[in-house]
Formats: structure tokens, sequence, C-alpha cells
């Protein structure tokens, strides 16, 4: 199974929260203040549930839409 996990930025300091989030569409969603800690705890994620996962960089601030990176396909 392939899955896209969407990585948002929490920038929004008045707000409280984690730096970094994600959320896929078969139910991860996680999140850390470190983004290469979240990408580490989506690829044990991915690993233990036999996902193939690509990521997707979430641009909620600007006005586009979320911008599709793949910086690690894990099988």
């Amino acid at each position: 199974m392939r899955d896209e996990v969407r990585i948002h930025l929490h920038s929004d300091p008045a707000v409280p929260g984690t730096r970094w989030w994600a959320e896929s569409d078969s139910g991860f969603t996680g999140g850390s203040d470190e983004l290469s800690e979240l990408v580490s705890v989506i690829l044990d994620w991915a690993e233990a549930d036999g996902i193939e996962v690509s990521f997707a960089l979430a641009m909620e601030d600007s006005l586009s839409e979320s911008k599709h990176v793949e910086p690690v396909i894990h099988s």
C-alpha cells in the first residue's frame, strides 16, 4: 500500500502546539518540534505497518496548493 503523508508547519506562536505536524489518509497523525524527528516517527510507523510513503509539504501560508516533495520513499 502507498500513502501520502502531508507535513504542516505550525507557524503561529500564539497558538499552542508542536512546530511540525503530519497527517495521512490511512490514519497517521503526529507532531514534533523537530522535522527530522517527525520524519523518523513517520518512517517507523510506515515500516511497522508495511506502508510505502511519500511526503507532501503543505504550504498553508501561501495561496498555492500543497507543494509535493518526495525526499524518501519507504517500502
